[in-house]
């Protein structure tokens, strides 16, 4: 698969299913259901990009995703 379009396609089809992040099933096709899987354990999500990037933008949405986890950054499941 090249793209989450072609993903979707594929699923409508009857060929694929997925477990997917809700933001990736944000609009729905009207051909396609999801329905949420909320029991599952909280998983890690990692950051990637090439080793010799330069990109400015790689570097900030890096910086902006270390901001994002610190402590002081997550809200205790009591506090939210």
């Amino acid at each position: 698969m090249k793209s989450i379009s072609e993903l979707m396609h594929l699923i409508a089809l009857g060929r694929k299913v997925a477990v997917l992040p809700r933001v990736l099933t944000r609009p729905l096709r009207d051909d396609l259901i999801t329905i949420p899987v909320e029991d599952l354990p909280m998983v890690a999500l990692l950051l990637a990009w090439p080793a010799h990037s330069t990109s400015p933008s790689v570097a900030a949405l890096a910086r902006a995703a270390a901001a994002a986890i610190r402590p002081s950054a997550v809200a205790s499941p009591a506090t939210s």
